[in-house]
């Protein structure tokens, strides 16, 4: 049963099918919504633009109605007529045109002169209004001016116009007008307001404007807008209490008055909401159906995929009979028949690797039977993995039975040998063993254990460790027989050639007797060859020890330069027959840690070899560098130098350059070597044929001796 909700690959596909099914989806709802949300708000906006324009015009109208009745009036002033037809003709207008409740005639300085007035008005007989102070100017030009105020709460328009040396004025009350737009509705919330040059609105519908709004209203955006216009226009705006807004404005061309159309954005824009919403929830709808869609697809298309993938976990669990049936007549077809064919060459091959396995493990039981070495492999925890023959005799188990899976500490007894290989098991050091003495009746046997990890190839995986058991009896035999030669040539070889040398001293201070010329050459000769056979015993002592690993090194703390001295000064003699000078060069004071005995040997070593080469009256210079962590060493001389091919095996046991031998056993550069290895330095040589040969070494300074008595550097052992 294939679990789609955890199909990384089915969630991906579904993803992305519905990623390309809705991304058209939505762009196409987002362009309609935005298309539909502007045209909406073009046609509220339209809308409120015509009504504030109509109203406008209405304005207009009617102080155009107004302008012509006072043309009649001054008409009327300006005839020959008597004044009682004047005033009769001034009484029929003023009942005619209710509006017109006053006129008076002013003189020059705007004094009323004489005043007409309708007394049904109920602005009958009402205060003069202040004159304006463009009034001089516009009679002085001929031409005609209207003035905007409030008086008793409605709005009243003042027509000044020239007659003669006299002004007329008369006196308009708009509240019809004013009644009219405040009646105008737009939608549930919208009203018109008329407002004077100033913004202060002269006309509302009651209730829509508070007191703070009215006494506020010039400051509004849109009313800034409508007082400095021209013409028509609409502006969606918040007003200064937050609330937002959409209107329109309409300036009057006659009078310094304007229309100004106002609704609330959410009563204006309710239509686009409702749009939004329809829009949405089709959006919702077209995006579950796509959903919907590329799910289905998404499962058709993957079901091949993940048959494939069910029979790839059956093969990569060892079913290699796992075969996949595929209906389809594309590629995947096509796939499933070459994975069908993969696995019978896995079965195939399976089964020759099986028998590949069998012999392969016959032939490993059969190498662990037979090699003369114990082996045991061990997992992290002890537990015994693997045994041969060998082993269970060298630890006296009954290897009939089965060791594996058992504790290595529980199936040894309690003895040395446990210890050993326990603590072997503990620190394994891979080039380093443990020999232990195991009784065996009335023999004794040593067995010499060697551990290394068992670290994964493919990660470096601790998986255990190998334990090698090997009996190193015979070979403790050996190095038995080589300690009483050592011991023999000691005190058989090396103290009669002492003793003779004490002897020969004794002639040659004629200590016993003078000796002429001749006896003292053949004693001197004698010696000369006593001590080049004393050299070579000790340098097969010192071989000796080396491979038998009796040489211990003690660390003191020394000058180098001055085991560079003692080796001058024992060699001083030798290198004065042949006229040869020694010269020290270099740092005199810099100090290590080392063994004094065997630094002076190398020193002596390598100047013995110095003036071997080195011809009558040459030169050999010792020097010495401090290089900050090591100290180098070298001993130059001016003989005929050292061909190249022999560089590289200059430092081996009996080695010698041919050609270049002054006699010796070729062992003084093997000790040398030694010597430095044990200081944890290097050593090398350096020559070009013809100009002398250079031998180096360098000598850590940061020295130490661990438990175990073995050269550690301070850093190291610290860590």
């Amino acid at each position: 049963m294939i679990d789609w909700a955890r199909s990384g690959l089915f969630r991906r596909f579904a993803l992305w099918m519905g990623l390309l099914a809705m991304a058209p989806v939505l762009m196409l709802g987002a362009w309609v919504l935005n298309l539909s949300q502007r045209g909406i708000e073009d046609a509220v906006l339209e809308l409120q633009t015509n009504l504030a324009d109509k109203l406008a015009t209405g304005v207009d109208d009617y102080l155009a109605s107004m302008e012509r009745g006072a043309a009649f009036i001054l008409g009327t002033l300006r005839s020959n007529a008597p004044w009682g037809d004047k005033t009769n003709l001034l009484k029929r207008f003023l009942d005619a045109n209710p509006d017109v409740f006053q006129i008076a005639i002013l003189d020059e300085s705007g004094r009323e002169l004489l005043k007409a007035y309708n007394p049904d008005s109920p602005l009958a007989g009402a205060a003069a209004p202040p004159t304006p102070p463009s009034l001089r100017a516009a009679m002085q030009e001929g031409r005609r001016l209207l003035t905007v105020r409030l008086a008793a709460g409605l709005p009243i328009v003042d027509l000044y116009a020239p007659l003669s040396s006299r002004i007329v004025r008369a006196e308009v009350c708009l509240k019809s007008l004013a009644d009219r737009i405040a009646g105008e509705r737009v939608g549930g919330t919208g009203f018109a307001v008329l407002i004077d040059g100033r913004g202060v609105p002269l006309a509302y519908p009651a209730g829509k404007l508070d007191a703070a709004q009215v006494k506020d209203f010039a400051r509004w955006p849109i009313v800034s807008l409508a007082k400095a216009a021209r013409s028509v226009g609409s502006e969606s705006f918040v007003a200064p209490g937050g609330r937002s807004y959409v209107g329109a404005y309409a300036p009057s061309r006659r009078a310094p008055m304007a229309v100004v159309v106002l609704q609330d954005s959410r009563d204006a824009f309710a239509a686009s909401r409702s749009v939004k919403r329809a829009l949405a929830w089709a959006a919702v709808g077209v995006i579950f159906l796509s959903l919907l869609g590329a799910g289905g697809l998404v499962r058709h298309l993957t079901r091949p995929l993940f048959s494939l993938t069910q029979a790839a976990q059956r093969v990569a669990q060892g079913d290699f009979a796992a075969k996949v049936s595929l209906r389809t007549d594309d590629e995947l077809r096509m796939l499933a028949e070459t994975f069908n064919g993969m696995t019978d060459q896995l079965r195939a091959y399976a089964e020759l690797q099986v028998d590949r396995l069998l012999a392969e493990q016959r032939k490993t039981q059969a190498i662990l039977f037979s090699i003369s070495d114990g082996i045991l492999m061990v997992d992290p925890e002890g537990r015994v993995l693997l045994g041969n023959r060998r082993a269970c005799e060298l630890l006296g188990w009954d290897h009939g039975g089965s060791l594996e899976g058992e504790r290595l500490d529980s199936v040894l007894a309690a003895s040395p040998l446990q210890e050993a290989i326990l603590s072997a098991l503990k620190s394994p050091r891979p080039g380093t063993f443990r020999d232990v003495d195991v009784p065996n009746g009335d023999k004794r046997r040593y067995l010499r254990i060697l551990s290394h990890p068992v670290v994964a190839p493919e990660n470096a995986a601790s998986r255990g460790f190998v334990l090698a058991l090997r009996d190193v009896t015979v070979e403790r035999e050996l190095d038995k027989m080589k300690e009483d030669f050592l011991h023999y040539i000691t005190h058989d070889l090396r103290n009669p050639i002492g003793s003779a040398m004490g002897f020969l001293d004794v002639l040659l201070k004629e200590v016993a007797g003078g000796l002429n010329v001749e006896q003292k050459g053949m004693v001197s000769s004698v010696k000369r060859s006593l001590t080049r056979l004393l050299g070579m015993v000790n340098n097969i002592l010192d071989i000796a020890k080396m491979d038998a690993g009796k040489v211990r090194i003690q660390l003191n703390p020394l000058v180098l330069a001055d085991a560079a001295s003692r080796a001058i000064s024992i060699l001083e003699s030798l290198a004065q027959r042949k006229g040869i000078s020694v010269a020290l060069l270099g740092d005199r004071s810099c100090e290590i840690r080392g063994d004094s005995d065997m630094l002076e040997r190398v020193f002596v070593n390598l100047l013995g070899n110095a003036i071997k080469v080195t011809p009558e009256g040459g030169r050999i210079e010792i020097e010495i560098k401090d290089l900050g962590g090591v100290v180098r060493a070298s001993v130059k001389d001016s003989g005929e130098g050292i061909p190249k091919e022999f560089l590289s095996r200059l430092f081996g046991k009996f080695e010698q350059v041919q050609n270049h031998s002054k006699g010796g056993t070729g062992l003084g550069l093997a000790i040398v070597r030694f010597f430095v290895h044990a200081h944890l330095g290097r050593v090398w040589a350096e020559s070009e044929p013809g100009s002398g040969a250079t031998f180096l070494f360098e000598i850590p300074k940061n020295l130490c001796l661990d438990e175990e008595g073995i050269v550690r550097q301070v850093a190291a052992a610290l860590k």
